[in-house]
């Protein structure tokens, strides 16, 4: 792992199975992110800690800011999506746990 560059996707939950595992996208070998990769990680990273504090209205404002730097990022959209939707009603805070959970194999 010293030798790349990778980012978190989140946590999912997969068919048959109780426990989550957290998912990670490769990105790039150690330094050679470009500038603004750089920059974005720095703004997904926060994103993604303050989605999963619940802070949806600061997740979606961070994936946001994501989005400007890297306009075509699949992950930063989901998150920004789900931020915003979270952000005007909440989920459940007693079965809400973060997690994505998968529906097939």
């Amino acid at each position: 792992a010293e030798e790349v560059e990778a980012r978190e996707l989140g946590r999912v939950r997969v068919v048959g199975k109780a426990v989550p595992i957290r998912v990670y996208e490769l990105l790039c070998r150690k330094g050679r992110l470009t500038e603004d990769w750089q920059r974005a990680l720095v703004l997904y990273r926060r994103g993604l800690d303050l989605f999963n504090k619940r802070d949806f209205s600061g997740a979606r404002d961070a994936f946001g800011e994501v989005l400007k730097v890297i306009p075509d990022d699949p992950p930063s959209k989901l998150y920004f999506n789900a931020s915003s939707d979270y952000a005007q009603i909440p989920p459940d805070p007693q079965t809400w746990d973060g997690v994505f959970n998968l529906t097939a194999k």
